[in-house]
């Protein structure tokens, strides 16, 4: 078994993060009466213990998805388990009642984020014929959580305090943290092109297999590729103001859509001024669209008080013919309005 096989890797994760969570759900209840005791409080009102928790997860839980598509499902789950950890930390160390909800409320972040994020790489792990014969598999330590809970947390009551029924997480948190660094990779996706049913009845392929292979997912010996488009991506577009060309700024416009260029001098005598103020001649905006090989170039002013755009105009299509002109806020005119 090598521990740097997606799927092993993906598995264990999986496994700790429905452990913790799991655990956590059940292992508190036992030590409401020795918190309430700790605090000088009745039993009673130490519920808001869980209840903190149980919103904060019920919040992240469905709103973990975009954050996962947002910043990458690996970057995700290594700050869920962070949060979910530090906020164990926190609940031991609490010295309130206020301070033990709010850790709680911190946890449920975490938590919230772990078990879908984790099920999330689980299933774009394992292709569509393994997932129930890994479900089955890893059904089998996230049932025992849940039950060991109360057990585990009435014996570390009972002998070392409710302090530790929280601490008792962090050594679990650090070992999937490491191991998220070790051995998970970042998931590299590019978002399917667009279904095409002319293509796919051309190709004979059965319907009930059309929402499958839109998914991006092989069924029935067809493949995606025959249904689907050229992969689409994002709109780059890149906005650079008093600035002056450098690599970096060629680096980041590097094939954007539509570079946007605070370009204030149509005039090259005017080279020094722009050096002077950190400005762009018009000239060197056009240069630098085309070392970049952005799309399109749009020269932007700040002031109205230049009307006449046929200059700057004239002196970035010398460097790049696809130069364009208009104000800031990207006017629909191609040219300044006269005043």
């Amino acid at each position: 078994m090598r521990l740097n096989d997606p799927k092993i890797a993906v598995c264990v994760l999986y496994v700790a993060a429905m452990f913790m969570n799991g655990m956590d759900a059940t292992i508190v209840n036992v030590a409401l009466p020795a918190i309430g005791a700790d605090y000088g409080i009745a039993p009673s009102a130490t519920s808001a213990v869980n209840i903190g928790y149980l919103v904060s997860l019920a919040v992240f839980v469905p709103s973990s998805g975009w954050i996962a598509d947002r910043f990458g499902p690996k970057r995700t789950f290594q700050t869920a388990v962070v949060v979910f950890t530090a906020a164990s930390v926190l609940c031991g160390l609490a010295g309130a009642m206020w301070m033990l909800i709010g850790a709680r409320v911190l946890q449920g972040i975490g938590g919230g984020m772990l078990a879908p994020v984790g099920q999330a790489m689980l299933f774009r792990a394992f292709p569509a014929h393994e997932r129930a014969k890994a479900s089955a598999v890893l059904a089998v330590p996230v049932t025992i959580a849940p039950t060991l809970g109360p057990l585990l947390g009435g014996l570390l009551v009972e002998y070392a305090g409710w302090r530790w029924i929280f601490f008792i997480n962090v050594p679990v948190g650090l070992i999937a943290l490491l191991f998220t660094v070790l051995f998970l990779e970042e998931e590299q996706r590019t978002r399917a092109g667009r279904f095409d049913p002319a293509r796919a009845r051309a190709a004979g392929i059965p319907m009930p297999y059309w929402k499958t292979l839109q998914r991006g997912e092989p069924v029935g010996g067809c493949t995606p590729e025959q249904v689907l488009g050229a992969p689409r991506r994002g709109l780059k577009v890149v906005y650079a103001t008093d600035t002056r060309p450098c690599a970096a700024l060629e680096a980041a416009a590097r094939d954007a859509d539509l570079l946007c260029m605070d370009a204030t001098y149509a005039d090259d005598a005017d080279l020094p001024k722009a050096r002077l103020y950190g400005h762009t001649t018009c000239r060197e905006a056009g240069a630098l669209a085309a070392a970049a090989a952005v799309r399109r170039l749009w020269l932007t002013h700040y002031s109205a008080a230049v009307t006449d755009t046929a200059p700057g105009l004239a002196a970035a299509r010398t460097a790049y013919p696809l130069a364009l002109a208009g104000y800031d806020g990207m006017a629909q005119e191609l040219e300044f309005d006269k005043e």
